[in-house]
């Protein structure tokens, strides 16, 4: 590699000493590079391309970030020992630097403050939380649409063209009963 290359990629800067050069991949746009639910043995840096993150839970597909040149995915399952808890996939063709766990825990041990160590260590468990909470908070949000989408679908089927003033003055102080509690439940 040359040293216009390295310059270009903290990743290879900041190698610990006496480790080997970073194993590099290339992803073509739609190519999966880890799927959820799969061990968390590598972490990865993003050198060109774009890439995205995706949970998918019953059904839901929820998109949490779709990250670029200079970012680092998959830290969590390999700081946490967990699996995969997203799919990550090439939005564009991508060239990827990839580090191993060991490389990892070498990086975060040479930190010498406890408090960094601490502070890194607690914004990865609040992510894995918010992300979580996020793809619950879609999952709910779809639901509700789809049931809101049902009841719609057997109103305009359902009711006679005639009638359809009537339903519309009795369902609308019922409407606004569900947006006072809403608003009432709303943070």
């Amino acid at each position: 590699m040359s040293n216009n290359e390295a310059s270009q990629n903290p990743l290879e800067e900041s190698r610990p000493e006496g480790t080997m050069p970073a194993t590099r991949m290339k992803c073509m746009a739609g190519q999966t590079v880890f799927e959820q639910g799969t061990p968390a043995n590598q972490a990865f840096y993003i050198e060109s391309g774009t890439v995205e993150v995706v949970i998918e839970e019953d059904g839901h597909t929820v998109k949490l970030a779709e990250i670029g040149p200079g970012e680092v995915f998959g830290e969590m399952g390999v700081l946490e020992r967990e699996v995969r808890m997203a799919t990550v996939r090439a939005i564009e063709n991508s060239q990827i630097s990839v580090m191993t766990r060991d490389e990892m825990e070498q990086r975060i041990e040479q930190i010498k403050d406890p408090v960094v160590q601490a502070l890194i260590n607690g914004f990865i468990r609040r992510l894995r939380a918010t992300s979580v909470g996020q793809v619950q908070y879609y999952k709910n949000l779809a639901e509700f649409q789809n049931r809101v989408a049902g009841l719609m679908s057997k109103a305009n089927s359902g009711i006679d063209q005639s009638r359809r003033d009537e339903f519309a003055a009795e369902i609308s102080p019922l409407l606004d009963q569900l947006e006072a509690t809403l608003d009432k439940y709303r943070k």
